[in-house]
């Protein structure tokens, strides 16, 4: 099949209308073929604009979502980047052409073998992937320009300012309840230790990512 039409159909229909305005990320998206990412089953799910689980409970995120984080955290060349489950493969493709080095922490065996298999077969080199909790970052390579959530959590506590440097910021679709609406929001280092946000970017509804979801409250 050629995906030619559908990856250009990503930018014209999907990125373009909606703001996306980096014309350096729109070109990343027009030339990644998101197909080389995800297993076969998913191969067309992933050009719509939908979110499409690709093994139980671990989705990749729609186009926009993808180019909407990326785009939050302002990436340059001398960025590195965590980025926290390994999900949404695309996204850590077109990262990987605007920053220095993207680390990805991820505990499912089946995710890091595929994104593994796919960057090599892409030629990309600029990614490291460690196998971890989720929860746990990826510390052995902290402190972090940016990370990325690369699905909705219901908070960024106070541990992800380990994982940042000093002028190092968060990027993440908060959704504090199931019924709640998501908020695309940037964390400032300096923010985060004052307890407060930096500033919310965008409404934006994704699922949850494992682990993050918001903690169920029991009564008696």
């Amino acid at each position: 099949m050629n995906f030619l039409p559908l990856q250009k159909n990503v930018v014209d229909c999907q990125l373009e209308p909606n703001g996306i305005m980096s014309e350096e990320i729109l070109d990343l998206f027009a030339s990644t073929p998101r197909h080389a990412f995800v297993p076969e089953s998913c191969a067309q799910k992933v050009y719509i604009d939908e979110d499409v689980e690709i093994i139980p409970g671990r989705w990749s995120l729609s186009p926009l979502t993808e180019a909407r984080l990326i785009e939050a955290a302002q990436p340059n060349p001398h960025d590195t980047v965590l980025v926290v489950g390994a999900a949404s493969p695309v996204m850590i493709a077109v990262l990987s052409q605007l920053v220095q080095t993207v680390f990805v922490v991820e505990p499912e065996q089946k995710l890091c073998d595929q994104l593994q298999k796919a960057l090599e077969k892409q030629d990309i080199g600029s990614v490291v992937l460690h196998k971890g909790d989720l929860n746990k970052g990826f510390e052995g390579n902290a402190p972090y320009s940016k990370v990325i959530f690369s699905a909705a959590v219901a908070d960024v506590d106070a541990f992800w300012k380990s994982q940042i440097a000093e002028d190092g910021q968060v990027v993440a679709v908060v959704r504090m309840s199931v019924k709640a609406p998501g908020a695309l929001t940037l964390f400032s280092s300096v923010g985060m230790q004052k307890g407060k946000r930096s500033h919310f970017i965008s409404q934006e509804n994704c699922p949850y990512l494992t682990g993050f979801e918001p903690q169920k409250c029991f009564s008696l």
